[in-house]
């Protein structure tokens, strides 16, 4: 009777020990999560199977050339020591922010390695308008085929200006739509607000006369509206971007070189872009009030320094005028003018109504103001300007005709 129920305990114990071992065995298997298949997410390269690779934090096949991915994904540079084979939702695009990092959206809506040179892309692979592409991708003409972008929010208005569009929408493609989902889609530095590639501003809010706003017009100079607020845009160079300087508590680039840029004046009411290749060395440009101009300007008058810069392609100055500054003169017949000695020269310009700019171009710098009919002297054709003498300050008639950049000449009217 002792060892029938020795054995039994002995059994007994047995199972009970085989049952953990299963347990323990099933516990362990469950804490394996089964390996990621191509495109699906991962961390490292062990989270996916093999011989898949971790790049952009999902699966992807490796390649060192486009023939080792399937037609008619693209083998591309990846955020790890590797190539990858492109995912078909890697591909198409709109803007610089629909593709994976260190990509951009080339002419074709399609997702590219940047380069400068061939050096930059893969050994099969040209660099075609600072992207790289397959040989056997480009046109006749030698460059990719361009793909109207019409994505993004858009009103569907057909366009061929940005001035047909309504704001905040510009001219992309033919179409009205944004300018940009997020500070990727924009160039120099610029930032992404609203829709729009805009100098950027201090993250902080400084602490201004509080008053409450709805445009930055409604605010007292210098100050800006933010967030329905007048408040400070900077107090140093250290609360603005790189590149740019506090100037009158305005952020504004301290100086542009061979690469071109903008400079704005303190109150936003003048910009004056340099395009690239207009200087061959880098200067300080700055745009202040003017302290003596001459006599028949509207509105505040700027001096653009340092002044008689030339430069080898014209720039473009955007006056940002207001009802008040050019009343009672009819918006159509003022124009965009240099100081010439004691009178004024006009520029050939372009009048916005509905935005309220007036836009010329020059080939050199100096003191820029708005003036109505009969206010100016000969059109200046670019070049600095010979003296014209009115003694009273004003010249014999109106301006007509002048290269200006090629702007069309505003309308001529009568005050």
């Amino acid at each position: 009777m002792k060892l029938g129920l020795s054995f039994l305990v002995r059994a007994c114990q047995g199972l009970l020990a085989a049952s953990i071992l299963t347990i323990f065995a099933v516990a362990c298997s469950s804490d394996t999560p089964p390996l990621a298949d191509l495109s699906q997410g991962c961390l490292v390269n062990s989270d996916c199977n093999n011989p898949l690779v971790c790049a952009f934090r999902r699966c992807h096949n490796a390649c060192m050339s486009t023939r080792d991915c399937p037609v008619p994904l693209r083998c591309v540079a990846s955020d790890r020591p590797f190539h990858v084979c492109q995912l078909n939702e890697e591909r198409k695009c709109t803007y610089n922010s629909d593709c994976p990092i260190r990509q951009v959206c080339a002419a074709d809506a399609q997702c590219r390695d940047q380069c400068q040179g061939d050096a930059d892309c893969l050994a099969e692979q040209t660099c075609i308008s600072g992207t790289c592409a397959e040989r056997n991708e480009l046109t006749d003409a030698g460059t990719l085929p361009v793909v109207p972008k019409d994505a993004g929010p858009s009103n569907g208005q057909p366009c061929t200006y940005n001035s047909q569009c309504q704001s905040p929408l510009i001219c992309r493609n033919g179409l009205c739509q944004v300018e940009c989902l997020t500070s990727v889609d924009c160039s120099d530095g610029r930032q992404c607000i609203s829709g729009r590639c805009q100098v950027p501003v201090c993250p902080e809010a400084d602490a201004g006369v509080g008053v409450l706003c709805a445009f930055s017009s409604d605010c007292p100079a210098p100050l800006i509206c933010r967030s329905g607020t007048c408040t400070c845009e900077c107090r140093q160079a250290g609360d603005c971007p790189s590149g740019y300087d506090c100037v009158g508590n305005r952020c504004a680039i301290g100086s542009v070189g061979p690469e071109g840029g903008i400079i704005v004046s303190p109150d936003r009411r003048l910009t004056l872009s340099v395009p690239s290749g207009a200087l061959a060395v880098r200067v300080h440009l700055t745009i202040e009030l003017a302290e003596a101009w001459p006599a028949g300007a509207l509105g505040p008058v700027f001096e653009v320094r340092p002044s008689g810069t030339t430069f080898v392609s014209p720039v473009t100055f955007v006056y940002r005028y207001q009802p008040a500054d050019i009343a009672p003169v009819n918006a159509t017949s003022i124009r965009l003018a240099v100081a010439s000695g004691s009178t004024w020269t006009p520029l050939s310009t372009a009048i916005d109504v509905g935005m309220g700019t007036a836009t010329a171009q020059s080939t050199h710098l100096s003191t820029y103001g708005l003036i109505g009919p009969g206010d100016g002297g000969a059109a200046d054709t670019g070049a600095p300007a010979l003296e014209a003498g009115s003694s009273d300050g004003r010249g014999g008639g109106a301006g007509g005709g002048g290269a200006g950049g090629g702007l069309p000449t505003a309308e001529a009217g009568t005050q």
